[in-house]
């Protein structure tokens, strides 16, 4: 028998008890459906990187003439071009943009690892000057390389600056400058410091090129043209910066990959080039 006081306990208890199970129950399905959620879009993503790493392979199997028509077809992600790459023929699951690296008077600039070198082509008759900027602590070796209309090359400068000449900068103990500038470029972009190489001039039918190699550190270096009185000049194509965008559902991934000119590899410039002639 229940008391007055007793009556409807019963009731507000199995409330209770359903109420809780229906939260726990909630709680289960909400996260249950977060969970599909996410394994789908997991699984979206991953087609989306392997579509945008078909349209990077795409690009970089396209000769030099379709490169340069693609650069001008496809010079940003506002004219970017479309690529099937399941066959469906329903849309295009890539879209991708070819930029020049150089090409005009706007510098030159591109991240070097420590030891590597990167080889540019610096021809234009009214270039006078070269200043290679750059950050942190790495130290520049430079060698500019001259090809006249017989096609005979020479090393024509030889170059070395080190942020701080009073250190022991990856054992070099002299003969290297401390060329630090505040804000040096001419473009866009802040460098730490930055040094000038003063080529000869580059006739008819003659090539100018410039290697730089970075000891100690890796580093960003920018390379910019001027004339003797410092106007920009504009340098001659040095590669392509490709962007690949692959969609898949509601994912999307973007790589992005620059392809600098053919060059000689390090090693080169110690097996092949120097100032005198080779003997036997």
């Amino acid at each position: 028998m229940f008391t007055k006081n007793q009556q409807g306990q019963t009731l507000i208890l199995m409330l209770i008890v359903t109420v809780i199970s229906l939260t726990i129950g909630v709680a289960i399905s909400s996260r249950a459906v977060s969970t599909l959620k996410q394994t789908s879009y997991t699984a979206q993503a991953g087609k989306a990187q392997k579509f945008s790493d078909a349209g990077i392979e795409h690009v970089l199997g396209l000769t030099d003439a379709q490169l340069q028509q693609a650069a001008t077809d496809c010079p940003n992600a506002a004219n970017a071009c479309g690529l099937d790459v399941d066959g469906d023929l329903d849309d295009s699951e890539v879209s991708y943009y070819v930029e020049q690296s150089g090409g005009g008077a706007d510098p030159v600039t591109f991240a070097s690892d420590k030891d590597g070198t990167t080889h540019l082509t610096l021809t234009n008759i009214l270039l006078k000057q070269v200043r290679i900027s750059w950050n942190g602590e790495a130290t520049i070796v430079y060698s500019v390389i001259h090809k006249n209309s017989s096609g005979n090359v020479t090393i024509q400068q030889r170059g070395a600056s080190d942020p701080d000449e009073s250190a022991l900068t990856c054992g070099l103990t002299g003969g290297v400058s401390d060329p630090s500038v505040s804000s040096p470029g001419v473009g866009a972009g802040s460098y730490d410091h930055s040094a000038t190489a003063t080529p000869l001039s580059v006739g008819a039918g003659e090539e100018l090129y410039i290697r730089i190699r970075p000891l100690c550190a890796d580093t960003d270096i920018q390379i910019e043209g001027l004339t003797a009185a410092g106007a920009p000049v504009s340098l001659p194509n040095q590669g392509y910066k490709i962007t690949s965008k692959g969609t898949y559902g509601e994912a999307e991934w973007t790589a992005e990959v620059t392809k600098m000119n053919p060059a000689l590899p390090t090693i080169f410039d110690f097996a092949i080039f120097s100032e005198s002639d080779l003997t036997k």
